[in-house]
């Protein structure tokens, strides 16, 4: 994310501390951040150790983001704030090495293109030199951080390439159905509620098909307070929306069919599709460039992420700060060893009251 001020109404781009977003991923560009043996690492990313300077700037700015937004932060959320501060860190590292590994080259006009990009967006040269020093940039650092981004853009490119989308994708994107239900909820976890449940949907599913009314049913019977009181109404709704055995199984109703019980993890439904919107005629097809881009960036993103997820899961990451990694090991839910850390950092640190606080938690 390009950190950014505006000055006289100018559209000014300031600080480049390069954490950006692209396709939904977290990174964060600048090799001039990392690989200093001489500072004490907070934590090390494959053998890479990553200074406690550069945790502290990206700590430091998140923070002030949260002000700039009027977010208030209490003491508890500090430590949260730290980890995700370290975890942007973290992923930075692994995209760097991934574009190191991969041998993803950027060609020196590109980068000073976009150096002059950001330059032009200053009212002059001079506000933006100003603006460099203040961020404790130069041009020289400026343009190494937009080298990585660049290496990294370029990898996701090359993640993505294969990635297609079908005429079916578009069809079933554009698809929509208008139903309503009557949802019977279980009285609890056991067999014999599930059973309850189910023998009550089929008493109402004879009714309906006997000629009761759905509205009227839904009302009386429905375990969904929202839609129960509007006769079981749910409006349009399209795939993706739904839970995945409601949708299929209204995707797959004629207008005016009723069909179930179907279970979810919710219950069993009663379902009728009273309209639906099919992928053809003039409304699809000016709609379809449009889906087209949409589902490219949705299935790009997932790409990226299903990557992601696998080169962190097969790196070596230690974190060395013990604070840090009990917030870690706090929010996965890992107490026991969060309690430990805690205890290491409080060695160090007896008089933090939030160490002390996040402890007895």
């Amino acid at each position: 994310m390009m950190f950014a001020r505006m000055r006289k109404g100018t559209k000014v781009i300031v600080a480049i501390i390069a954490i950006a977003f692209i396709g939904g991923m977290l990174y964060a560009g600048g090799t001039s951040l990392f690989g200093s043996t001489a500072t004490a690492a907070v934590a090390v990313v494959n053998g890479t150790p990553i200074p406690y300077t550069a945790f502290y700037q990206i700590y430091f700015n998140i923070l002030q983001q949260q002000q700039l937004y009027g977010q208030p932060i209490s003491g508890q959320m500090l430590g949260q704030i730290q980890y995700y501060a370290l975890d942007q860190l973290i992923n930075q590292q692994l995209l760097f090495q991934a574009a190191e590994n991969a041998k993803i080259k950027v060609e020196e006009a590109a980068v000073n293109e976009r150096y002059q990009a950001i330059q032009d967006s200053y009212s002059s040269k001079e506000l933006f030199e100003e603006d460099l020093r203040n961020a404790g940039l130069t041009a020289t650092s400026l343009k190494a951080m937009l080298r990585d981004s660049l290496k990294i853009e370029q990898l996701q490119e090359e993640v993505v390439k294969d990635v297609q989308v079908s005429e079916a994708d578009i069809k079933a994107a554009f698809e929509e159905v208008n139903a309503r239900h009557i949802l019977i909820r279980p009285a609890d976890d056991t067999d014999e509620a599930r059973e309850a449940a189910l023998r009550q949907a089929e008493q109402l599913m004879e009714e309906l098909e006997a000629g009761a009314d759905f509205a009227d049913l839904a009302k009386e019977h429905s375990d969904d307070p929202g839609s129960g009181a509007v006769g079981g109404e749910l409006g349009w709704f399209g795939r993706g929306r739904m839970v995945e055995p409601f949708e299929k199984a209204a995707f797959a109703a004629a207008v005016g069919e009723i069909v179930g019980p179907v279970e979810s993890q919710f219950g069993y439904h009663i379902i009728q599709v009273t309209d639906r919107k099919e992928a053809e005629g003039e409304e699809f097809e000016q709609a379809k460039e449009e889906l087209r881009q949409k589902l490219v960036q949705e299935k790009n993103r997932e790409r990226l992420n299903e990557w992601f997820a696998e080169v962190k899961a097969a790196a070596k990451i230690e974190i060395k700060d013990p604070a840090i990694l009990g917030h870690k090991l706090m929010l996965e839910g890992s107490y026991q060893e969060a309690v430990a850390a805690y205890q290491e950092a409080l060695k160090d640190n007896d008089s933090d009251p939030y160490l002390h606080s996040s402890l007895a938690q």
